[in-house]
């Protein structure tokens, strides 16, 4: 699931977030094709974390659904994974790629909200 709060008033979120510390699954990323200032969450445990934000008065949006993709760091995996969407007519909104150490690389990926399902069968997750 994704959050995406509204950062505003992201240094009383900060010092907030300092005291009390929410766990997450993946760092905190804005990766979507989007004006106004935000940043997207996996939390390791939702209902906490949307307890947290109402607590440091974060206005969140979503869940949103995104796509967690790991494999063999090599040239071309991503562009592969790219073409094997783009040939399904699948349009990726936005990605975050990263060589993630010991030969692997990870990117979360996102996709229209009418693709979801269709993304999640190419790619397994279904």
């Amino acid at each position: 699931m994704w959050f995406a709060p509204d950062m505003s008033t992201s240094s009383a979120a900060y010092s907030t977030t300092r005291r009390r510390p929410v766990s997450i699954a993946a760092p905190p990323t804005c990766a979507r094709a989007c004006p106004c200032p935000g940043l997207d969450f996996v939390p390791a445990d939702p209902a906490a974390f949307k307890q947290f934000a109402r607590t440091a008065k974060w206005k969140l949006t979503g869940p949103k659904r995104a796509f967690l993709v790991s494999g063999e760091e090599r040239v071309g995996a991503v562009a592969e994974l790219h073409r094997k969407l783009a040939e399904a007519k699948i349009n990726v909104t936005a990605i975050d790629a990263v060589c993630a150490g010991a030969g692997r690389y990870g990117a979360i990926l996102w996709v229209a909200p009418r693709d979801v399902s269709k993304t999640a069968k190419l790619l397994g997750a279904a």
